[in-house]
């Protein structure tokens, strides 16, 4: 068994795809959010954020528009999905954590493993090697429940519970926020305001005592039986 490490860092991301076309072989990505957080000092270094021109339609639809609250001038204003992978990289870098050990969060496996790398891949752009491996926030807490109840609000959880299993009910990061006892934080809905709703999280369980390891981490290219 390997030797289980503390995150030093912890980078929540989340990132916003164009709706489903069945015309597209890929979801392209168009918005990309991420924030650093200071596992020690209990505070965030920076955030990141950054539209992302789509390479074969970069023409929203009316629904996309609304759905995704995102704005056409955005899109045009953006740069393409390799750029903004090239900034991220030199955000991490800026901030000292490259050499750190630090551990990339998604709030759930399907935005990295079904949508993002393919997007990255299609594009044939080289993934970075700290993309290899990401915590999965959704799996923490199915965890914490199995082996942590007592880090949780049970009250605000068992009324949900009798129609629904664990996974469906801390699918979303509004009902993790619930169960932590926690308003969850509105302003646009932006990706960057759900990475600062992940760093809520992060903040209130490492209140509580919860360690992020590296026993968290999930691979990238092998995540199809993540919870």
């Amino acid at each position: 068994m390997g030797i289980k490490r503390r995150f030093d860092y912890l980078v929540p991301i989340r990132t916003t795809f164009r709706l489903k076309d069945p015309k597209e072989k890929v979801r392209e990505t168009i918005e990309f959010a991420a924030a650093i957080y200071d596992v020690a000092r209990k505070r965030v270094l920076g955030t990141y954020q950054a539209f992302v021109k789509p390479r074969d339609n970069p023409v929203l639809t009316q629904e996309e528009v609304k759905k995704l609250n995102i704005r056409q001038e955005q899109i045009d204003n953006a740069k393409n999905l390799a750029s903004v992978l090239d900034e991220f990289d030199a955000f991490l870098d800026k901030n000292g954590i490259l050499k750190e050990n630090f551990g990339l969060m998604f709030n759930r496996h399907v935005p990295i493993g079904s949508k993002l790398v393919r997007d990255i891949n299609e594009k044939g752009i080289t993934l970075r090697p700290y993309f290899s491996k990401y915590i999965n926030l959704r799996h923490v807490f199915i965890q914490i429940f199995k082996n942590n109840k007592q880090l949780l609000n049970l009250k605000k959880l068992e009324k949900k519970l009798r129609h629904k299993s664990i996974e469906e009910v801390l699918y979303h990061l509004e009902d993790m926020i619930d169960s932590l006892n926690m308003k969850f934080k509105k302003r646009f809905i932006n990706d960057l305001d759900l990475v600062d709703n992940m760093v809520r999280i992060c903040d209130k369980l490492i209140e509580k005592g919860f360690k992020f390891t590296n026993k968290h981490l999930f691979n990238t290219y092998h995540d199809a039986k993540a919870t």
